[in-house]
Parts: C-alpha cells; structure tokens; sequence
C-alpha cells in the first residue's frame, strides 16, 4: 500500500491588475521579493517494508521556480531517492523495536528566500512468530527430602534467546499433595508432607516467553519415610555428550545395602522427545534426538528404583546433543562479535568440531555483548570474557562451565546459581557490579575479585573454598561460612568495618590492609602464619592459643599495646606509624625483621637487637640502641634521631641504609660494597663517595652541602637526588643507568647527560647552568623541569624544539615535595 502526504504541487501565481494608478508608467516600483511556504503533512505511523512517497504541497507568491532539498535528520540511514525534488520515496526497513525517522525539506526561490518543514515516519516492530524461538527452562536435578522437614525451596531459571520469559506454572502430576506458596514463582515453597513410606512428588514446570512460545520440564522429589529402613543407591554417571540420530544405552547402578532391588522405573524430565523403551529394566534406551541450532539440545533422563521396605532413590543425567558432524556451520550466531572470536581461535587452535572447544578465552578486541552462542559448545568448562560491552550474561547458557574469568564488561548483577560445578571464578573491572550470587557454588575452590564496585557479598554456601582474594571494590559487608579448606584470604583496600571470622583451620594468610576495621578475633584462626592489617584504625585484636604466627603487618593503625609473647615463630613484625608505646620481644627468639619506623611514642625495646637482620626506629622515640653492635643488619633505619657519627664500618652486610634528618657531616661506606639503597637527605655532609659502591641504585642525598660527590664507574644508580646543595660540577655520565636525576638549587655551571642512555626525567631549576646538550640518544628522555631557569637563547631554541616532540614535556613550575618521576607523570595528566 503506498502511503503519501496530501496532495501534488499546487503554484499560486499573484498578477498585477491593470488601470491607472496615478503612478509613472515609465518608472514601474521594484516588486519586493516574498519567501516561498511548504508543508508536508501530518507525521505517518506504518509498518517495515512498506514503500513511501513524501510529497511537499508548496507555493511562492512571486511564482518563482523553488529548488528542493531533502534532508533525513533522524533514525539509522535509509536508501533515499529524489532527496532534490519534491517527491522523496524510500522503502521502510525491518526494526527489532519501534523506530522513528524524521526528514526536513527545505525549498529556496531564486532570490535564497527559503521555507523548511519537517515530518516522522514511525515504523512499527511487527514480531514474526513463525521464527520465535521457544525459551529454555533449567530445573534442578531429582533431590530427596526426609519427612518432618518444614519447607522446600524449588528452584526454576529460565532464559529466552529473541525475546523475554512472560510467565512460569508449576503444576503438580503425582504423589502426596502439597500446596506451593506460589505457583506462578520461579522459586516457590511447600511444607513436607508425612508419609507411610517413600513416596514421590512430581512437578510439571512450563514458561512462556513473550510471544505465546514455551516449554516444559519435570522436577521430582522424593520423600523418604522416618522408618529406619537403608536406601537404595543409584547413579546414572557423568553428564554426556551425545550424537544425533544415534541409539544410546542407559544404564542405572543400583544397590541395596539391607535388601534387593525391585523396581526401576525410567522418565525423561525435560528436552525435546527422546522415544524411551525398556522403562522398567535396569537398562533403558532411547533414540537421541535431532540437533537444532539455536535450542538447548539437552536432554534430562531419571530412573526411581525401589527397594524390597519401599525404599525409593532416584537419580538423573543430562544429555548434551551435537550434530553428526560436531560441525562449527550448524552454530547460528546471534552476536558477530563472538563469532568473530571462535573462528579466530578455532583456527589458532587447530578445533576441528565443536567438541574441541573446551577453553574459549576471547580478548578485549572482540566487543562481545552476550554469551548466548557459548551454549553451542558441550565440553565448554574455562571461559574467560573481557569485553566493555558484555550485557547478556546468563550462566544457562553454559551450565558446566568449571572455571569463569569476566574482565571490564557492564554487567551489575551476576547469578552463578545453575553452575553447580564452577571451582574457579575472576571478576575484574566491572564498576557496576551490585550483586554476585553464590549461594549454590559449594565446589567453588578459588575467588578473585579485583576493581570492582560490589559492595556486599555473601560466601555462607562457598564452604569448599580454598583461596579467595577480594581487592580494591566497595565491599561494606562479607557474611562468612566455617571454611575448613581455606589456606588463603585477602580482602585489600575494601570498605569494611567489620569481620566475622568463622572457623578456618587451615587458614596460613590472612590481609585485611586498607579497610575500616577497629577490633578483630582471631582466636579460630589456630593455623595463622601471616597476618597483615596495615591501613586501618585497629586498636584491639585477639589471637589464638599457641598461634604459628611468622609475620605480623599492622602498619597505619591506632594500636598502643602488642604482647608478642605468644608468638614465639614470629620472624616478621611491621608496625610503622602506630601508636605503640613499648615492645617486648624478648620471647621471640626467630624475630629477624624489625620495622617500627613513625612511631614516636615508642621509647623502649626489650629483646636482643643482636639477633636482628632489619631494624628501623626512624623518627621513633627510641635512643638506647647501640648500633655497633648489631653487625648481622643488611638494613637500618635511622633517620630523625638527631646522630652526629655512624659508623657504617660496622655494618658489611648493609644493603638498605637510611640515615635522612640527623646531623652528619662526614660518611665512610667503602665498607659496605653491597650497600643498595642510600638516604642521607638533610644531613650537614659535604663530601660523599660512591667509589665502592657500584651495586648502589638509589641515592637520596638532597639537602645536604656537599661539594664533591664521586660516583664509581658503570655505577647501577636509577635515582639520583642530589637537590639543595653546593655543587658546581657532577659527574652524571657515571650512573650510566640513571633513570631519574634531581640536581635543582645547585649552583651548577656545567652539565653532561649526553650518555646517559636510560635518563627519563630530570630538574635542573634555580641553577645557573645556561647551556647543555640536550641531544640524548635514549627515547625515553621525555620530561625537562627547570623552574627559575638562566638558559641562554640558543638553549631556549633547544628546549623549545624538545617540547615539541610528542610525548615531551617542558616544565618551569616548582616540583616541591614531589620527586621528579612522580611531578612529570602528575603534569603530563
């Protein structure tokens, strides 16, 4: 049917009546130009693939010839014809939704006076039901009651592959009537009746998605009877794959350990017809049915045998069916991403049928947006996603997956509930993630959640886990379960306040950094040899009896007591930045590491500091060490305790020696050849030698007044701090490997980087130097900072042509407290 506006063109054309008018005949007046008009008519509601024709019903009053100019300005493009005349016809497209397109029309006279009018075309989504596809319906396997229990939740999932699920209906076929809670619920309840002996219930379950198309499955329960008589036993094994239009034999194992078995009793609970005989033997078999792309193709098969007292057990399989060939040109995609993604990996990795895929891992490249195709694929058990457009995630599709890893997508509900198998799951980077469901993941042995917003989680059912790491997301409530597996847990940078710790006996490692904690028992935590808490506002904790404990972090907390009696394997203590008034660790023979550094309240150590192989009190209240006398430290922290002298003599085995905010004014370290790292910033030195120290890769010698400064040659340094002294010259070259260099408020006259291959950054501000050759080799060269600079013109040239390679940056703003690295990356944002 052609649809159009109004009518064809109509002209008016407005002429001059004759007569005198008692004007001049010889000098008529210029007719003043007048604008054109046009309309097209009210907006038009039709359906896809219908031809239409939009006519512009227009006039001009000076009777011009008008031009004609279509424009669409709404909706996905269509193919247009005549957008410069005033007819434009197009055909209207197949939509997925209601879908409007709106057009403007402009027409011009020949003076440029112009009119526009604008009209929508509204195409209506008309579904064809002839290609709908029936939603797919997941039940639980056959599971046994004992009567006297309360309540039964039944569970129902439901998916729809084109469209939505309208409605479910449990209906009740056999057995002891009971009365759901709500039939219409895909999770209804009902009390357990009393029975004589065993007996079954059976439940007729049917949805129906949104355009009349369903599909059904049976859930059956059996209740058994309290009358002391031993079950039977029955097992149909492993979940299968199986062929089109192949003949299977069923077998079901059965045992009785008080009597006999007398009846078998086969059924197939859901899954398109698979013409079962021999129902009643020990041995069924069945005709597997026809593969059809895009269904579910999963057929569920239950025995019942009963015993000789009546005893009933029941038991089930599920039956995956593939094509004859397993071919990967029976898969109908629905998302060419994906399909993208498995010929990519199905040609890397050699798969040959769909049988093949067992590993499917698709990079960010592919921007997937459900899995919905993955149901595809029967021996499907490790799927890794990272794609930002996953929407549709639906753990149906794929219900024996082992091991899930789900990267940077848009999903902020996940419901793990049908994957009863899954051992491993990794979340990352969904910043919308609200909610994770868990509650029937019981073999989940490893968690790992990272970045990710979650701010509550539930693990009571997750009992079989054995590591679970939780960093960095808004995590405000953890509700636990007793793990008697879990060797690991991490739960980094979250939100909590508080922690429940159940009973974990076989938990090793325990870090809570970063959180809102205040108290914390441990006392079920009998197996507990690492324990960090730092970054929290901890003033109390309580441990258990007898604890192994080797290392314990509580730096950043608020903590002034600390017995560490009870940890006689301690090796490790951390506990920087608290509020500690006293340590004891004269019980703690093992303790090698000693790290107390920020803590001016503590005035006194009890233990023997020989044993020590880490010791920092830096800007703590402690005064009566006798460092002499500790010469096993390979590192010493000493900073803010106002030394005079340090013999570093003493110590040969230093690699980590920091001595910053004392009053030294000399420093002899050719002693200590292994020495790695050295800060001595704000000290009164004016001479420091490296000579012996070529293993050295940091040092911080700022605010100082050295004059001289002698590095060894091929020396390992990456950072170079030499800020706020009095040096005129150094010899930079030498730190051939030099990363980072800070020479500001020095009054240099001279500078050579030009083989310094690895210079990234450097600060030369508030010195006199005018010129230096800024041609470095190394690409890396990309950040200058000169705040207060003397360069000369020619230098100026050089910078400026340094500035303006990509990646570069020029900078005269003071770095302050800022080391050079950190100020670049902070001014280049």
């Amino acid at each position: 049917m052609l649809k159009r506006t109004l009518l064809a063109a109509t002209v008016s054309v407005l002429s001059a009546c004759g007569g005198d008018s008692g004007g001049s005949a010889d000098t008529p007046a210029t007719p003043q130009n007048r604008p054109p008009s046009v309309e097209l008519g009210q907006d038009i509601t039709t359906e896809p693939l219908q031809p239409i024709e939009l006519l512009a019903q227009h006039s001009d009053p000076d009777g011009d010839v008008l031009t004609f100019q279509w424009q669409q300005i709404e909706g996905p493009a269509l193919n247009l014809q005549g957008i410069d005349s005033e007819q434009l016809t197009f055909e209207t497209p197949q939509v997925v939704v209601d879908t409007r397109y709106a057009f403007r029309l402009t027409v011009t006279d020949p003076k440029g006076q112009q009119a526009t009018d604008t009209v929508a075309v509204t195409v209506k989504y008309q579904p064809d039901n002839s290609q709908n596809q029936a939603p797919v319906l997941y039940l639980e396997k056959p599971f046994a009651v004992q009567e006297g229990t309360q309540e039964v939740r039944l569970h129902a999932s439901a998916t729809d592959s084109d469209g939505s699920i309208a409605s479910i209906y449990w209906q009740q076929l056999s057995g002891p009537t009971v009365t759901l809670s709500d039939p219409s619920s895909f999770n209804p309840t009902f009390t357990v009746p009393d029975v004589d002996e065993d007996d079954l219930i059976q439940f007729d379950v049917k949805v129906t998605d949104n355009l009349g198309a369903s599909a059904k499955s049976g859930q059956v329960i059996t209740v058994h009877a309290n009358n002391g008589n031993q079950r039977p036993v029955v097992s149909l094994g492993d979940n299968q794959t199986v062929q089109e239009g192949t003949t299977l034999t069923v077998t079901a194992n059965a045992s009785d350990s008080d009597g006999t078995i007398t009846e078998y009793s086969w059924a197939q609970l859901s899954g398109p017809e698979a013409n079962l005989s021999n129902e009643d033997s020990a041995e069924a078999q069945l005709t597997v049915p026809a593969y059809q792309p895009g269904a579910a193709n999963k057929i569920r098969i239950s025995v019942q045998v009963v015993d000789d007292q009546h005893g009933r057990s029941v038991s089930s399989v599920d039956l995956t069916i593939v094509p004859k060939d397993g071919s990967f040109s029976s898969i109908r995609y629905r998302d060419p991403e994906m399909q993208r993604c498995v010929e990519d990996l199905r040609d890397f990795h050699h798969w040959s049928t769909i049988t093949d895929v067992v590993t499917l891992e698709c990079p960010i490249r592919y921007e997937i947006s459900t899995t919905m195709d993955l149901a595809a694929f029967p021996n499907l058990r490790n799927m890794i996603i990272r794609s930002p457009k996953l929407s549709d995630f639906n753990v149906n599709y794929t219900p024996d997956i082992e091991q899930l890893t789900l990267y940077l997508s848009a999903l902020s509900h996940v419901d793990l509930k049908p994957l009863a198998g899954l051992q491993s799951l990794r979340i990352e980077r969904l910043a919308q993630l609200q909610s994770l469901d868990l509650s029937y993941s019981s073999a989940l042995t490893d968690l790992d959640i990272r970045e990710s917003k979650l701010p509550a989680l539930d693990l009571t059912a997750t009992t079989a886990l054995e590591a679970v790491e939780i960093r960095s997301t808004e995590l405000a409530a953890l509700q636990l379960a007793d793990m008697p597996s879990l060797q690991r847990l991490v739960l980094t940078q979250n939100q909590l306040s508080e922690l429940n710790l159940t009973k974990m006996p076989a938990l090793i490692a325990l870090a809570v950094n970063g959180n809102q904690l205040t108290a914390l028992d441990l006392s079920e935590l009998t197996a507990l040899t690492t324990f960090s808490a730092s970054d929290n506002q901890l003033t109390a904790l309580t441990f258990a009896e007898g604890i192994p404990l080797k290392m314990l972090i509580l730096d950043k907390n608020p903590i002034s007591t600390l017995n560490l009696r009870p940890f006689v394997e301690l090796e490790q203590l951390r506990a920087s930045d608290t509020k500690l008034k006293a340590l004891d660790f004269s019980h703690n023979e093992k303790l090698t590491t000693l790290l107390v550094e920020k803590v001016p309240s503590l005035t006194q150590l009890t233990g023997d500091v020989t044993q020590l192989h880490s010791l920092d009190i830096s800007y703590s209240g402690v005064t009566s060490v006798d460092f002499a006398a500790l010469n096993n430290l390979e590192i010493l922290g000493a900073s803010g305790m106002s030394l005079q002298h340090f013999d570093a003599s003493k110590h040969p085995k230093l690699k980590q020696l920091m001595l910053a905010d004392n009053q030294l004014s000399t420093l002899d370290i050719s002693a200590n050849p292994d020495l790695l790292v050295l800060d001595v910033q704000g000290n009164q030195l004016k001479t420091l030698d490296l000579t012996h120290n070529p293993e050295t890769f940091e040092l911080t010698a700022n605010d100082n007044q050295l004059e001289n400064v002698i590095l060894p040659e091929g020396s390992r340094l990456s950072y170079l701090s030499l800020a706020n002294n009095q040096l005129k010259s150094v010899d930079v070259v030498k730190a051939i490997n030099v990363f980072d260099v800070e020479l500001n408020n020095n009054p240099l006259s001279s500078l050579d980087i030009g083989e310094l291959l690895q210079l990234r950054a450097l600060d030369v501000s508030n010195t006199p130097i005018s010129d230096f050759e800024l041609a470095v080799l190394s690409s890396g060269f990309w950040c200058l900072v000169a705040a207060n600079h003397q360069f000369s013109t020619a230098m100026q040239e050089k910078v400026a042509e340094f500035a303006a390679q990509s990646g570069h940056l020029f900078s005269t703003l003071p770095r302050g407290d800022l080391n050079v690295a950190n100020f670049c990356q902070l001014q280049s944002q």
